[in-house]
């Protein structure tokens, strides 16, 4: 088996199954992130790609560790989602009187457990993707990526205490409103 570090050596030279490797293990955690923020499945995707083509321009640059590597192509995706934030501002201050519906298919057959368990993980992404940018990030990276507290300090640029007190706040804030909407829910 071929270790982390030979294969973050491997980006660094442009070879093409170091470049599989880093799609297979950053896709899903991008994806995760970018969906998150807008609950579009197709600009989620285009992110995604966007942040591995901007990864593979930058790579040589970078210097470190394979440890570094997921803060790395992470900070490449809160740049590149920072970067839709402002467009998608000035998009929509020259559409006030617009209205878009999004309508969420999954082109997946799946089953009613499935759905179910989806229904339960997009409820708790709406309610994560309300939350401040500082907050969301810790949460996503905590507990959707399983990033260890002193990755989510390290990439955000804040001190571990922090880290840890948005999670503390996070899961309180979460508990909260999820039970204001099952209290809302068994009232109506």
């Amino acid at each position: 088996m071929v270790s982390d570090e030979s294969l973050f050596n491997g980006l660094k030279t442009h070879n093409s199954g170091a470049f599989e490797w880093l799609v297979d293990r950053f896709e899903g955690p991008l994806f995760r992130y970018f969906y998150c923020e807008h609950r579009d499945y197709h600009r989620a995707d285009e992110q995604v790609a966007e942040t591995l083509l901007e990864f593979t321009k930058s790579v040589h640059s970078m210097e470190g560790t394979s440890e570094q590597l997921a803060g790395f192509v992470f900070g490449i995706a809160r740049n590149i989602r920072m970067r839709h934030w402002r467009h998608q501002r000035t998009q929509n201050a020259n559409e006030q009187n617009r209205v878009e519906v999004d309508l969420l298919v999954d082109p997946r057959p799946c089953l009613s457990a499935q759905v179910e368990e989806r229904d339960q993980i997009d409820q708790i992404l709406g309610l994560i993707g309300q939350f401040d940018d500082q907050l969301r990030d810790v949460l996503l990276f905590r507990f959707v990526e399983g990033f260890r507290l002193q990755q989510i300090s390290e990439l955000l640029e804040v001190p571990l205490g922090s880290v840890k007190s948005h999670i503390h706040r996070g899961i309180a804030k979460l508990k909260q409103l999820l039970d204001e909407k099952n209290e809302h829910h068994e009232r109506t």
